[in-house]
């Protein structure tokens, strides 16, 4: 090991002391060693710049630290974005929102994260049918705290959910529903588990105008049977009718999600069920680019970006070898309803109405188009200044909390007298990058664009504001992290909006977010990277003693695991010690009192733990085994005190828990219950003078009665509190 030399060994006092003794030798004729001396001024202040430069020496920077933990394989993470959940209510006709489409909390702009429609409906009734009882549901929907059972607790084929609505779905269009899982989203998401282990079979069905149950049509479902919170796409391919599906149900347009088989898992629950309910995360897109691929004699694309409708719009064509070529530009109220009527130099037409962009005969040369929109009042910043053809050129942004991969730029470049533009593309590093290659780097903390040096990314060619963004967000960071009900209204003024959905009144439509937006971070500095590094290594990635194998299982993704007891060189397939052999005891979370894990849930636990253990061991996964204790107790009481039986049992109850009460793992896997213990307990009630005729009873196979009356169960078991036999005696 290299040896970790101090260099920072001398203080301001000590260099100045040595300073003044070597005088004589080179000057004796120097006697005025006082402060007041100029000389000893100059001495003073040598010695402070010396103490400066052995601190600097002796320290290691930030960027040598961000180096070297690169080299480690752990990177400093840049500004997370915030996400919430907003819904959108009281619309008099459907619209189709954009992607990108911005809303305000205050000062900080929140985007949908996804194009979809937002219908002028509203979700009634709720009603879950078991064994053809039908129950309503619609007020377990209503509150944030209360959650239901889709499908009731023992999920059986034939089982259904209704969902009844004001009014029917269009024909032919993509519905979105979102299904709120809490509990999901507590769980960590993977790849490290098969999902579909967990999937409830489902058929979708709306009620159509034939009297029949029509299928839908499932452009996606991403809660996988209702199981994780997410979406369900849709389209209903015939007319809806209303109806009542059961004498205390009100009449209203239905969907209802069938189950195909018995699903034996730990039952879904559902905390709320929305219509128009739109992800969002805290950006601002100032640029946004588009590129279109031309195909044959078509002309006419949609569009399905917020700035595409509501700023200006550059149209480039690709001339090819990777360059584009600027059309005319078209300002954000050139609208022409009547293309009949549109000139013959315009190359492109936007219908904002239609959310079309229509291109003209002259643009249908080319087989590739490129869309830049801007915000307007952006437009002027997205030159960022012309290229002096300098080595390590830096451009100012001027503007903070840019978001972390979203620039992309093009460089201009004369091709036979005439201006073309060609993207270059970011880096993190230009270690990499040869003399030839486009890159370039974002300093995020600064807020600026870096170039290479010819040796190391080429250098841009000068030239005149030939250097423009088209591409670039802000937004990200601790602020975005709001609370509920705080993004509430459009970014877009009145007349912008109703230019586009001229049948909504924009001051009614209702937006709110019934979740409070999570995920906002700021960018690591040093000091957090190296805790997080540290918190990485003492991370086991390889499973070797009882403590790494709970500690993985912590991380599971999909599962909750309430408890977990790990015994070694023990196989309990054949009961008998085996070396190298692991037997895993894992007890679900579940509302049920004595939770036993499915054969699904037991093959998903070893499939995780399958890439963590050692080669030469052999994982056995089994549910743990519950052993019935019962207790027969005199307990005699003060005349004073007034106890009653059922308090007695409720401490017993506490006492003999195999499920994790609080921060308490409840009864320890294998251990004796011994009468001790239990009189302890009782013996601490309040009012209770003295214990006697204390015996414990258990029939089950892997306990055993000891001669003083403890019972011993196996390492796998635990017990819990059966039927006693309690007698009060007042004395």
């Amino acid at each position: 090991m290299l040896p970790n030399i101090n260099l920072d060994d001398k203080s301001f006092d000590e260099l100045v002391i040595e300073a003044l003794e070597e005088l004589h030798r080179y000057n004796g004729e120097w006697t005025d060693q006082n402060l007041h001396d100029p000389g000893i001024t100059f001495i003073e202040l040598f010695a402070w710049l010396s103490e400066m430069q052995r601190y600097y020496l002796n320290r290691v920077s930030d960027q040598s630290k961000e180096s070297i933990f690169k080299l480690l394989g752990i990177e400093k993470e840049q500004k997370q974005l915030a996400q919430s959940k907003i819904v959108l209510s009281n619309l008099k006709q459907d619209i189709f929102m954009p992607k990108g489409m911005k809303f305000k909390a205050g000062d900080l702009v929140f985007e949908s994260l996804n194009q979809q429609w937002i219908l002028s409906n509203t979700l009634k009734q709720i009603h879950v049918e078991v064994d053809k009882k039908i129950s309503d549901k619609t007020r377990e929907n209503t509150y944030q705290e209360i959650y239901f059972y889709p499908f009731g607790e023992d999920v059986r084929k034939d089982n259904k959910l209704y969902l009844g609505f004001k009014n029917p779905f269009p024909v032919n269009k993509a519905i979105d529903i979102t299904f709120l899982n809490k509990m999901s989203e507590q769980t960590r998401a993977g790849d490290d588990i098969d999902s579909n282990m967990f999937l409830v079979n489902l058929s979708w069905e709306v009620y159509g105008g034939n009297g029949n149950w029509e299928p839908v049509e499932i452009v996606y479902d991403h809660t996988l049977g209702l199981s994780l919170t997410g979406k369900l796409r849709f389209m209903v391919l015939h007319e809806m009718t209303d109806r009542k599906i059961s004498e205390n149900t009100d009449s209203a347009f239905w969907l209802r999600a069938v189950v195909q088989q018995d699903y034996n898992e730990i039952p879904h629950r559902q905390d709320n069920i929305r219509l128009n309910m739109v992800e969002v995360e805290h950006t601002n897109q100032r640029v946004s680019c588009c590129d279109i691929v031309l195909r044959d004699e078509k002309t006419t694309y949609y569009l399905n970006d917020y700035l595409q409708l509501f700023g200006d719009n550059y149209i480039q064509v690709y001339i090819g070898d990777g360059y584009w070529k600027d059309v005319n530009k078209l300002h954000h109220n050139d609208l022409v309803l009547d293309f009949s009527l549109a000139s013959d130099t315009a190359d492109f037409r936007i219908d904002r109405v239609k959310q079309q962009l229509i291109l003209l005969q002259k643009l249908q040369l080319y087989n590739k188009v490129r869309v830049l929109s801007y915000t307007k009042k952006f437009l002027e910043n997205t030159f960022i200044g012309p290229s002096l053809g300098l080595s390590n050129q830096v451009f100012e942004l001027y503007m903070p909390s840019i978001v972390y991969n979203s620039i992309r730029l093009q460089v201009g470049e004369y091709i036979d007298d005439e201006l073309c533009w060609i993207e270059w593309i970011e880096v993190d590093t230009f270690d990499f990058s040869s003399p030839t290659d486009l890159n370039f780097k974002v300093n995020y903390e600064l807020s600026q664009l870096i170039f290479g040096d010819n040796i190391h990314g080429r250098i841009p060619e000068s030239g005149d504001d030939n250097i423009r963004l088209i591409s670039l967000s802000v937004g990200g960071g601790v602020s975005g992290n709001i609370r509920e009900h705080e993004i509430n209204s459009f970014y877009c003024n009145a007349d912008a909006f109703h230019e586009i959905y001229k049948d909504n009144n924009f001051n009614e439509i209702t937006i709110s977010n019934p979740v409070s937006a999570v995920g906002g971070k700021d960018m690591e500095d040093v000091k957090d990277l190296h805790r997080r590094l540290l918190k990485d290594l003492n991370q086991p990635y390889v499973a070797v003693t009882p403590k790494d194998y709970k500690t993985i299982l912590k991380d599971i993704p999909r599962l909750e695991i309430e408890r977990t007891h790990i015994i070694s060189n023990y196989d309990k397939d054949n009961n008998e010690v085996a070396y190298g052999h692991i037997t895993i005891v894992v007890m679900p979370k579940s509302d049920v009192l004595l939770p036993i894990p499915t054969d699904n849930f037991r093959h998903a636990v070893k499939q995780y733990l399958e890439p963590s253990r050692l080669i030469t061991t052999q994982l056995h996964i089994i549910g743990p085994c519950y052993v019935k204790i019962d207790v027969n107790v005199i307990v005699f009481i003060s005349k004073s005190t007034i106890l009653k039986t059922q308090a007695i049992k409720d401490v017993l109850d506490n006492l003999l828990n195999p499920r994790s009460l609080g921060k308490e793992e409840g009864w320890l896997f294998g251990a004796a219950v011994k009468k001790s213990i239990v009189y302890r307990a009782l013996s601490s009630i309040e009012g209770v003078k003295r214990i006697e005729g204390l015996s414990l009873h258990s029939i089950h196979r892997d306990s055993k009665m000891k001669s003083n009356g403890d019972i011993y169960i196996s390492e796998y078991c635990v017990p819990f509190s059966g039927e006693h036999n309690i007698d009060i005696v007042v004395s």
